[in-house]
C-alpha cells in the first residue's frame, strides 16, 4: 500500500518535504497537494519517471505537463524569452494558479522541447517539495484521464491504489478549478484553459484582447 505522510499545509516539516524530494531526485511518483487540485507529481528532468505518471493516468502521449518551478534562477534556465506580455502576467498572478507555456530552452532535453509550460504554485507543500528537489517538478492533476480532480489524498489513493511511492496529505485542496493555462509563444497572449483564474481577470491585467484555443493539457 502506498505510504501516506500528513504534513501541515499553511507550515510543512522540511524534513518531511525533503524525504519525498529524495524519492522524487530517485525517479518516483509522488501525490501532493496544490493550491488548486492535488497533483502527481515526479523529476520534470527524470523521463522514465515522467512516462510512468503518463502511464499511471492513462493520459494521452499528445497531452503535455505543467511544471511547477521555484526562483527566477530555475525559470531563465528553462525559456528561450519572455515576451512582454508574460511579464505582465508573472507579475500579476505568480505565484498562483497561472500556467504560461514558453519556447524551452533549446538546452533542455528532447521530452521537454519545444515548448515548457511552467507555474509558480502558492501552496506552502508544493513550492517547498520544488525548493527541496531544486528542480522543476512535474504537476499533472491527481487522476486518471477524463475523471475530476481528487482534492484530497484519500481520493489520489482511491484513484491510485497501486503505482504511487507516496502521497502527502495536506488536507482538503483549496478549490475544485484546475489552474489557467496561457500560451505566449508567438509573443501574443492565448488562453488554452480557463481556471480559477478567468478571462476577463487576465485581460484587465494586461491590457489587451486574449485568444482562446483548446488546450492539450489536463
Amino acid at each position: 500500500m502506498t505510504q501516506i505522510i500528513k504534513v501541515n499545509p499553511k507550515n510543512p516539516d522540511q524534513q518531511l518535504l525533503r524525504q519525498a524530494a529524495e524519492l522524487l531526485s530517485q525517479g518516483k511518483v509522488i501525490g501532493y497537494p496544490t493550491e488548486t487540485v492535488y497533483g502527481l507529481g515526479v523529476n520534470a528532468f527524470e523521463p522514465e519517471a515522467v512516462e510512468r505518471l503518463y502511464r499511471l493516468k492513462e493520459r494521452a502521449a499528445n497531452k503535455s505537463v505543467i511544471l511547477l518551478i521555484e526562483g527566477e534562477e530555475m525559470f531563465r534556465e528553462l525559456v528561450a524569452d519572455v515576451p512582454t506580455p508574460a511579464l505582465r502576467l508573472l507579475e500579476s498572478f505568480w505565484p498562483g494558479p497561472l500556467t504560461i507555456i514558453f519556447r524551452a530552452n533549446q538546452c533542455l532535453p528532447p521530452h521537454l522541447q519545444p515548448t515548457v509550460a511552467l507555474r509558480v504554485s502558492s501552496h506552502p507543500i508544493a513550492s517547498g517539495l520544488v525548493r527541496e528537489l531544486k528542480k522543476p517538478l512535474v504537476s499533472s492533476s491527481a487522476n486518471i484521464s477524463g475523471v475530476p480532480p481528487a482534492r484530497s489524498a484519500q481520493q489520489v489513493q482511491k484513484s491510485f491504489p497501486q503505482g504511487l511511492d507516496l502521497i502527502i496529505d495536506g488536507g482538503l485542496a483549496g478549490e475544485s478549478a484546475v489552474s489557467t493555462i496561457v500560451d505566449v509563444t508567438t509573443g501574443k497572449i492565448t488562453i488554452l484553459r480557463e481556471g480559477k483564474i478567468g478571462l476577463e481577470e487576465l485581460q484587465l491585467a494586461v491590457g489587451e484582447r486574449i485568444l482562446q484555443r483548446a488546450s492539450v493539457y489536463e
